[in-house]
């Protein structure tokens, strides 16, 4: 059995955005492309398997600061890695049975929320 998925099944090589700052919210992005979601890879016109970034500045009121924040992505094919200001709040992978059909909801913690501008990264690998 691991011969044939290691012939026929995509193999997770490790988060490699990371280390590149994908992430961090000073990361410089303006040659990213953008897509509107929610949508199919395929209706975005990206004929792929692997992974990719999206990442969305949010601004955050002076009210909620020092409030836990909770993020609620919906569900996310197949897994995730999420960050907020560039720490990570949630993530799942294939440990997590049917994950394509889980909704993220992940607790951003209060020490993370800052008045105005915020960065969510997400790395999805499918």
């Amino acid at each position: 059995m691991a011969d044939w998925i290691h012939k026929n099944l995509y193999e997770d090589t490790g988060n490699k955005g990371e280390p590149l700052g994908y992430a961090a919210p000073q990361t410089n992005t303006s040659d990213w492309s953008s897509m509107k979601l929610p949508q199919f890879f395929e209706t975005a016109g990206l004929k792929m398997d692997g992974s990719i970034w999206f990442r969305k500045e949010v601004e955050i009121p002076a009210a909620w600061v020092g409030k836990p924040l909770e993020l609620s992505l919906g569900a996310i094919d197949d897994y995730d890695t999420t960050y907020f200001n560039g720490t990570k709040v949630g993530g799942i992978g294939s440990e997590t049975p049917n994950s394509y059909m889980v909704q993220r909801r992940y607790t951003v913690p209060a020490e993370l929320v800052k008045a105005g501008r915020n960065v969510v990264a997400v790395s999805d690998l499918r």
